[in-house]
């Protein structure tokens, strides 16, 4: 059996499943069930991982990802452990576990957002309240611009 913990908790209902990868060694095949533990207990139901990506396959890494839904606890209950086990009184072979995640839920798509258009910008500003460099370099840039489309704009005199 496998057995990992967190003695802080992890709440359930801020989750949608449990996931890791995979590997059954050399042999593969291994009839894995994963149980929730809740305060050092047992709690909900096992779960056949081979229902959610399994079986394991020899050589091979897997990606099992469980809802948590299919462990029939309550959403609010805070899980404190899994643990992984045999479900055969044989010897299972060696199998390897990686990238233990729980998945966050997706956030909920935005309602009633509205976005105002922007106002047409206004030809005749100048940005008096600057330093003057930055000033006559936006004047340039303004100056160029219009330049090529209206030659009868003026350039701004030199800094």
């Amino acid at each position: 059996a496998l057995y990992m913990h967190n003695d802080q908790g992890v709440l359930t209902s801020s989750f949608t499943a449990l996931q890791f990868k995979a590997h059954g060694g050399s042999v593969g095949n291994q009839p894995l069930l994963i149980q929730l533990i809740v305060s050092g207990n047992p709690a909900g139901s096992y779960v056949d991982i081979n229902a959610y990506g399994g079986p394991l396959q020899a050589g091979k890494w897997v990606t099992i990802a469980i809802p948590l839904t299919a462990f029939n606890i309550p959403a609010s209950t805070p899980a404190t452990g899994f643990w992984l086990q045999s479900n055969s009184a044989n010897d299972a072979g060696t199998a390897y576990f990686d990238d233990v995640v729980f998945l966050s839920k997706p956030l909920p798509p935005p309602s009633n957002v509205t976005i105002p258009p922007m106002p047409a910008p206004n030809p005749n500003y100048t940005p008096s309240n600057l330093p003057s460099v930055i000033h006559c370099a936006h004047a340039a840039h303004i100056a160029a611009k219009h330049t090529t489309t209206n030659p009868q704009v003026s350039k701004p005199p030199p800094p």
